[in-house]
């Protein structure tokens, strides 16, 4: 009597391999849906660090100068925009990162999921492995390790850099297009502490998600509905105290209502037996692309048309070129040359208490700026820059005070926009018509502190063709 089976060796190899073909089996045939889920996971937790981390340097930026030093050491020397430069920082690296991510957590998933089929060097822990453990309940239970870190850190990120978004598009709808970055600086800048306070009012909200109860179904209609009440609210009334007040709750209840209702779809899919749950994206959007094919093959001729005439449009546009109203003169490039002559203050001025001697040096520096450095006594002095705006043209000067190179305190300039101790950032865009003289570019400093003062005023100026 012979048995094949009689040496449990062979007998244990054989069990070994017939539980590799079932483990192989329900790979193949594993939901994709699970797989969507633990990626998107992943993804998503690295693009909200990412985010995260970028925001809080930008929080800290508008908040702390010496933070914002820091940072704006890292950014290209001329005049670095620390906070502007810092969201769009934020959201590139988050969908750089999430893109970077996805591949990374497909490459893991993948990688799990062949050690879930392939044999190791002890046969007796692979016959208890592949007895116990199924590929699809594998890549479940990766996907549910994920999902609090998943839904917790986007709140966090949207602590910190959904304020900041909010307000620039804020910005951009006030001014019709793109917002300058000064704008943005000033903005952030002088409601740091509301920022901090959304910040702080997010990470509160990131410790709540934590909680089962703000993770279900039942939290996504009530969080969007005060995340939609309070933008109403904002857009309503119109008011920049009750706009700021209203940021923290519109960042972090609508982050919570977002990911509530995607944890409810992402459970759909981890619990779902249907090996082609999840894939039907890509047949949808490959018959999309065959339907968008044979419409441009039956309309080849209007569709060229269309294009070409619109390209043509695009480029006529970019060429645009308004011819200047007035011959264009030196007075600008001259102008540096000259030294600033005393000026005389006048009498009647309320705030002179005691004659002003002042000591102005001006220094150009690359990129065409112009550092003005001003000493004086007493609270007010007049500064002539010497810088001249011609006939005919228009001058956008960038304006800040180097705070670095000054020693003044509770100060005002008035001459290129309004620079104070609060706003020490200004663009202004003066425009002197055809008809007009020239305009000389003069700054009047106020203190409420008598004494001796030295302050550098930071000048950038940029000429263009007038439209009158």
């Amino acid at each position: 009597m012979t048995d094949i089976y009689r040496d449990p060796i062979d007998g244990a190899t054989a069990r070994r391999v017939d539980l590799l073909r079932r483990r192989r089996d329900e790979l193949v045939t594993m939901p994709h849906a699970i797989r969507r889920v633990v990626v998107a996971r992943g993804a998503r937790m690295a693009a909200s660090l990412t985010m995260a981390f970028i925001g809080a340097l930008l929080v800290g930026s508008a908040g702390s100068p010496r933070i914002s030093r820091i940072v704006g050491h890292l950014l290209p020397p001329d005049d670095p925009a620390v906070i502007a430069t810092g969201l769009l920082a934020a959201w590139l690296g988050g969908a750089l990162i999430y893109a970077i991510a996805r591949s990374i957590a497909e490459h893991r998933f993948a990688v799990a999921m062949t050690k879930c089929v392939l044999p190791g060097q002890d046969l007796h822990d692979d016959l208890e492995r592949l007895a116990h453990d199924h590929p699809d309940e594998v890549a479940r239970r990766m996907a549910h390790r994920l999902e609090v870190r998943s839904a917790a850190l986007p709140v966090m990120a949207a602590a910190f850099v959904g304020p900041a978004t909010l307000a620039y598009l804020r910005l951009a709808a006030q001014v019709h297009g793109w917002p300058p970055n000064r704008f943005i600086e000033h903005s952030l800048g002088d409601h740091a502490g509301d920022v901090i306070l959304a910040a702080l009012v997010g990470l509160v909200a990131t410790l709540a998600v934590l909680s089962p109860k703000l993770r279900g179904p039942r939290a996504a209609v009530p969080a969007g509905i005060v995340a939609v009440t309070a933008l109403v609210i904002a857009i309503a009334l119109r008011d920049t105290a009750t706009f700021w007040m209203t940021l923290p709750i519109i960042a972090s209840a609508g982050t919570i209502a977002l990911m509530a209702r995607k944890l409810r779809i992402e459970r759909a899919w981890i619990e779902t037996e249907d090996p082609a749950e999840g894939a039907e994206m890509f047949a949808v959007i490959a018959r999309r692309f065959a339907e968008l094919r044979r419409f441009v093959a039956a309309h080849i001729g209007m569709v060229t048309l269309v294009t070409a005439a619109f390209g043509f449009a695009l480029v006529g546009h970019a060429s645009f070129v308004e011819l200047p109203h007035a011959l264009p003169d030196h007075s600008l490039a001259t102008a540096f040359q000259h030294a600033s002559a005393p000026v005389v203050l006048d009498v009647e001025d309320a705030h002179v208490n005691e004659p002003a001697s002042e000591s102005v040096q001006m220094t150009r520096e690359d990129y065409g700026k112009i550092d003005v450095d001003v000493a004086f006594d007493g609270t007010v002095t007049d500064v002539a820059t010497g810088l001249v705006i011609p006939s005919g043209w228009e001058a956008r000067i960038e304006a800040h005070v180097d705070r670095e190179h000054s020693q003044i305190q509770n100060f005002t300039v008035d001459g290129v926009g309004v620079l104070s101790d609060g706003h020490p950032f200004e663009v202004s865009t003066p425009i002197v018509c055809a008809t007009r003289p020239s305009v000389p570019v003069r700054l009047h400093i106020t203190t409420a502190y008598s004494g001796h003062h030295t302050i550098r005023i930071v000048l950038q100026p940029t000429l263009r063709a007038s439209k009158c």
